[in-house]
C-alpha cells in the first residue's frame, strides 16, 4: 500500500504550463486580433471605393443623359440660345482667364453654380443649382440653363442621396465660335461625382434630401445645408456649412497649369511626362490639388489622378504633382512656365486644370450633340 506521500509526489509530477506560457500565449492571441482588427478598416474603405467607382460610372452616364435632354433652345425671350453663348464662352476666341487669349489657348472650361435664389419665372435658379450658357464677355444671365441640384442628386428619390455630380463645358474639340447663329456644334462636358459632405446633419424630423434641397419640413432657410461645403478660402468644411454657419457650395475650381517637357535633357528632369507644374498657385489651391487621388482634368481633356508632389529647384523651386497617367504624347514638346508654349500649336497646349475641393469618386468626359 502507497503512503499519501507517495501519492501526492506522483501527482505534482504531472505536466502542466507555466505562468510564463500563459501570459506569452494571450499575447500572441492578443496581436492577432489585432492585425485581424486593423484589416477591418481596410476592407470596408477598399469596398466603399469599388462601390463609389461603380456608382461614379453609373451616375456619369445619368449626367450625360441630362445635359443631352436639357433645355438649350428654350429660354424665352432671347435671339442667342444657350447652347451657343455656351460655345462662344469656351470656344479659342474667347479665353478669359489671365493667362490665356485667343492666340495661345485652347479649349477653356467653363462652369458656375448658383451661389443665391433668383426667383425670376423664366429662369428659376436657386441656389446649389448648375448653369450653363453665361457668355463672360457680357454677363448677359438671360441665356442661362439651369440644371437643378435636384437632378444631380443620386439616388435622385432617396432621402439619403450618396452622390451629386457638378459639370465645366467646353466647345468641342475644332469647333469655334463665329458669333449668333453658331448652330449646334458639339460641345464636351467634364462630369465630378463627389460623395456629400459626411458630417451634414439633417434638423430634427427632416431628411438629408430635405436639407439639401430646402424643402418641408425645412422652416428656416438657414436650415439648408449645401452637399459640399467651404470656407471663405474655398476649404472644404466638409459640413455642408461654409465653417460659420451658413451656406456656400465647394463648386468646380480652376488653376493655371504648365506641362515643361524637353526630351534632349539629360538631367531627367525635364524628360518627365508625369508631372504638371503650378507657378502661381496659392497655398490653398495648392493644397487642393495636391491631395492624394486628387483628380485633374486640363483643358485638352486629359483626365489624371494625383500620386505625389514637391517642388523642383531647377525650375525655380515651381511646385508640382506628379500625375498618372502621364501626359499624352500628343501635348506640344516643350512648354515655358510662365511665357506661351514657343512653336506649340494652342490645341497642343496645356494651360490649365480643373478640379473640385473634395476628391470625386469619378470623373468623366462626355460629348454632348444637339
Amino acid at each position: 500500500m502507497k503512503s499519501p506521500c507517495s501519492a501526492r509526489s506522483n501527482h505534482a509530477a504531472r505536466p502542466a504550463f507555466s505562468l510564463i506560457e500563459i501570459l506569452i500565449a494571450i499575447i500572441i492571441l492578443s496581436l492577432g486580433l489585432l492585425g485581424l482588427g486593423a484589416l477591418f478598416p481596410v476592407v470596408v474603405r477598399q469596398q466603399r471605393i469599388s462601390s463609389d467607382q461603380t456608382l461614379g460610372v453609373i451616375v456619369i452616364g445619368q449626367a450625360r443623359a441630362k445635359l443631352q435632354l436639357a433645355s438649350w433652345f428654350a429660354v424665352p425671350g432671347v435671339n442667342v440660345t444657350a447652347w451657343e453663348y455656351a460655345l462662344g464662352s469656351s470656344s479659342p476666341f474667347f479665353g478669359d482667364r489671365p493667362w490665356t487669349s485667343s492666340a495661345t489657348f485652347y479649349g477653356e472650361w467653363e462652369f458656375d453654380n448658383v451661389l443665391a435664389d433668383d426667383l425670376d419665372p423664366s429662369r428659376r435658379l436657386l441656389r446649389g443649382d448648375a448653369v450653363v450658357g453665361r457668355l463672360p464677355k457680357d454677363n448677359n444671365s438671360t441665356n442661362k440653363v439651369g440644371i437643378p441640384l435636384v437632378e444631380r442628386l443620386y439616388p435622385a428619390e432617396s432621402p439619403t442621396p450618396l452622390l451629386v455630380w457638378d459639370f465645366a463645358y467646353q466647345a468641342a474639340p475644332g469647333v469655334s465660335w463665329p458669333g449668333p447663329g453658331a448652330g449646334r456644334a458639339p460641345m464636351r462636358a467634364a462630369v465630378f461625382v463627389r460623395r456629400i459632405d459626411p458630417r451634414v446633419r439633417p434638423p430634427v424630423g427632416a431628411t438629408l434630401r430635405q436639407t439639401l434641397l430646402n424643402l418641408p419640413p425645412l422652416a428656416n432657410p438657414a436650415e439648408q445645408r449645401s452637399p459640399f461645403g467651404a470656407d471663405a478660402d474655398g476649404r472644404p468644411t466638409l459640413d455642408g456649412t461654409d465653417g460659420v454657419g451658413g451656406w456656400n457650395y465647394a463648386g468646380i475650381r480652376y488653376a493655371r497649369a504648365n506641362f515643361v517637357f524637353d526630351p534632349t535633357d539629360t538631367n531627367g528632369v525635364l524628360s518627365r511626362r508625369d508631372r504638371l507644374y503650378f507657378p502661381d498657385a496659392t497655398d490653398t489651391v495648392f493644397g487642393l490639388i495636391r491631395q492624394p487621388g486628387q483628380r485633374l482634368v486640363d483643358n485638352l481633356g486629359n483626365i489624371y489622378t494625383v500620386t505625389s508632389s514637391g517642388r523642383e529647384p531647377s525650375l525655380s523651386d515651381t511646385r508640382y504633382v506628379s500625375v498618372s497617367p502621364p501626359v499624352p504624347g500628343v501635348v506640344g514638346l516643350r512648354q515655358a512656365l510662365n511665357t506661351p508654349a514657343t512653336g506649340v500649336a494652342p490645341e497642343e497646349a496645356i494651360r490649365e486644370v480643373i478640379f473640385t475641393p473634395q476628391v470625386p469618386v469619378a470623373v468623366g468626359i462626355v460629348e454632348v450633340n444637339k
